[in-house]
């Protein structure tokens, strides 16, 4: 005759009771399972709990990035002490040392980003490092992964097939001036940049004399002509735009972006160009 589920119970708990010291029918075997408290038990001492990742940005020019928090809770029954934390890639720790956090309590471990080098860094790229903590925590805490996103302005200007130049150049000849050339004004960058012309004693601009460029390879066309009196060549000309924003390919200068330019009119010892 098979048990049912209510009657193992009830042959259980009858054992229990009477204190029998051995099961020979193995009535034992259908008992409820024990549960073990420990189970529920809360973690005994301090344990830290935090993120395994951390995130900010770094503008180019910012001599001070904006610092970020890591925060850090305490699920155990005592004390956490965090007695030295340790990071590299160029980043820094900004919190004094040793940061004590009581139960159920959260506090902030602040970071500081690197700095974003103007003429070496460039805008969407990540500095990355690795944080360690030590703690007085039974279990040894994992690293932490940190970064900064670079963030900032790149200018540059291209040609109507849209290919970077580093320099321009204009030629004329027999004697004629150079026909004006349309380049274009490109941010690449990933923050807007507003830049305005500043001028060139051998070069006009037109078409965009300034304005704001987004981030993300916006444009604006701008038409160079020679103007010169006199001269039929010049190789020391720059065109140059002053810059309000972060800019990340300044001459280590946030505030100007410049190419050397260069002009030739050939057949004619002297020129007149406006």
């Amino acid at each position: 005759m098979s048990r049912t589920k209510v009657l193992s119970n009830v042959l259980w708990s009858t054992l229990a009771v009477t204190g029998c010291g051995s099961d020979p029918v193995h009535h034992l075997a259908d008992a409820p399972p024990q549960h073990d408290a420990s189970v529920d038990a809360p973690a005994v001492g301090p344990v830290a709990s935090y993120a395994l990742t951390v995130s900010g940005t770094t503008t180019c020019g910012d001599a001070a990035p904006a610092t970020v928090d890591l925060m850090i809770q305490n699920t155990g029954t005592a004390a956490l002490i965090v007695s030295a934390a340790n990071v590299d890639g160029g980043f820094t720790v900004e919190t004094t040392l040793p940061l004590t956090i009581g139960v159920a309590q959260t506090l902030p471990l602040t970071l500081r980003p690197p700095v974003a080098v103007i003429g070496t860094d460039v805008p969407a790229t990540q500095k990355t490092g690795t944080l360690t903590l030590t703690t007085n925590a039974a279990t040894a805490g994992a690293t932490v992964a940190v970064s900064a996103t670079v963030m900032g302005a790149a200018l540059t200007l291209v040609d109507g097939t849209g290919t970077p130049m580093s320099t321009f150049s204009m030629s004329g000849q027999s004697g004629s001036c150079p026909a004006p050339v349309a380049v274009f004004l490109k941010n690449t960058g990933n923050t807007p940049v507003t830049v305005s012309a500043n001028g060139s004693s051998d070069f006009a601009y037109s078409g965009f004399s300034g304005g704001t460029l987004a981030a993300g390879s916006s444009s604006a066309e701008i038409d160079l002509r020679v103007t010169t009196v006199g001269s039929c060549a010049s190789s020391g000309a720059t065109i140059v735009y002053s810059v309000t924003g972060a800019l990340c390919n300044g001459d280590n200068s946030s505030t100007a972006f410049s190419i050397p330019a260069s002009y030739n009119i050939n057949g004619s010892s002297s020129c007149f160009c406006s």
